[in-house]
């Protein structure tokens, strides 16, 4: 039985769905491609949908915190 504590094995596969929160803290970082640090919405996007699949969850819908 697997506790809200007990640790999977990498590589683990999961059934089930995803909801990203994708924010940034300054508004240049929203819609560029390029951000050195990838914090940019768009390496965001990209990062967590890819953990996403690797852990076979579907992403049903995102929310987006843009900089203020």
């Amino acid at each position: 039985m697997r506790g809200p504590n007990s640790k999977e094995s990498s590589g683990a596969r999961h059934a089930g769905r995803a909801v990203l929160y994708l924010r940034v803290s300054d508004p240049k970082q929203v819609n560029t491609d390029y951000d050195p640090e990838d914090n940019s919405i768009p390496a965001q996007r990209k990062a967590c949908a890819a953990l996403a699949a690797d852990l076979g969850l579907t992403v049903v819908d995102e929310y987006v915190e843009p900089g203020r």
